[in-house]
């Protein structure tokens, strides 16, 4: 209430909210009295929470960790520090701040987590200690086409909603920078390619905007059918000669083709033991997966129907009656 006051003043407004948060609710046993929370599921109970969060959190942050970047989304939170023993100190103050709010922090969900390294563990405060010395070796090789990659070290995360677990490669610091500058050229040549049906590792684009579209694909137009599409181990299998050949198309510069393909067959190491990448593309290394989806499925696929892609998701409807004269894709939206 103490966070609504500081909004309002008007006094019918603060009298509902109040008879709102301490309204009894129904259970199986009986009705109970509410003392705390708000019931997940009520329409004013999103508004009510980022109020609260805002104050108890967001300002707080923003007041007594000004130095600390951090993106929170509903109630889970990422912080950034730049040493394991700031991240400490800071954990250790939230901690309290929380319990001046009658709030506390989730005992195992809430943890301190070091970014992964490569195989050779440099860490990027590592690399910057000599860093315009490591960037003129890094060009002096790049230009004399010495350049290259070392393999990726392979770690596993969990699936969601799965027993089995998803293989992330991490590139060494070095190769980031390199792959990032990569990235930037693809991006903008691509972006002028790719169609707005397609959302997934692109700039500005994510999930939600596909749903937006999606959702007025099925509601505005005739849709009779929905077929949902997903690739089967894509990352592990994407073709390597296609993809060169795909990237031939619109790149010219054979030192720019020799870094991507050092990249696709760098290999990856797993447990002390080097393999080789005959095919797939690691997950965690460049972005360069999304170009394979835009020439193999997706030109051919917006010639004759609505269709919507993220990731290696894929979702075609068809229509009942496409009207004459209609453009490829019966709605854009740019966002």
């Amino acid at each position: 209430m103490r966070a609504v006051e500081k909004h309002t003043k008007v006094e019918w407004i603060k009298l509902y909210i109040k008879r709102w948060l301490k309204a009894p609710f129904q259970t199986n046993k009986g009705i109970k009295e509410r003392t705390s929370g708000t019931p997940q599921g009520g329409v004013i109970s999103p508004v009510l929470a980022n109020l609260f969060l805002h104050y108890t959190f967001d300002k707080w942050m923003e007041i007594n960790h000004p130095n600390n970047p951090f993106a929170r989304y509903a109630d889970d939170a990422v912080i950034h520090c730049k040493t394991e023993e700031e991240a400490k100190k800071l954990l250790e103050s939230l901690n309290k701040r929380m319990n001046i709010c009658k709030l506390e922090l989730h005992p195992t969900k809430t943890k301190i987590n070091k970014k992964a390294t490569g195989i050779n563990s440099t860490t990027k405060e590592q690399y910057s200690e000599t860093l315009e010395e490591n960037i003129e070796d890094l060009v002096s090789r790049l230009k004399s086409k010495s350049y290259h990659s070392v393999p990726v070290r392979r770690m596993y995360i969990p699936k969601l909603n799965s027993n089995k677990k998803r293989p992330l490669g991490i590139p060494e610091h070095e190769d980031k920078i390199v792959q990032k500058g990569i990235t930037k050229i693809l991006n903008a040549i691509y972006e002028n390619d790719f169609l707005d049906c397609s959302f997934g590792f692109r700039p500005n684009r994510n999930c939600h905007d596909a749903l937006k579209i999606l959702n007025h694909y099925m509601e505005k137009k005739s849709v009779n059918y929905i077929v949902d599409v997903d690739i089967k181990g894509f990352f592990d299998n994407v073709d390597h000669i296609w993809m060169m050949e795909f990237l031939k198309l619109r790149i010219a510069d054979p030192n720019l083709l020799r870094i991507i393909g050092r990249f696709l067959k760098g290999g990856y190491m797993e447990e002390g033991k080097k393999y080789k990448t005959d095919k797939g593309t690691p997950q965690g290394s460049i972005s360069i997966t999304q170009l394979h989806w835009y020439y193999a499925a997706i030109r051919l696929l917006t010639t004759a129907f609505g269709f919507l892609a993220y990731y290696r998701l894929y979702t075609i409807l068809f229509y009942k009656k496409r009207p004459v004269g209609s453009p490829e894709l019966p709605y854009h939206i740019h966002v």
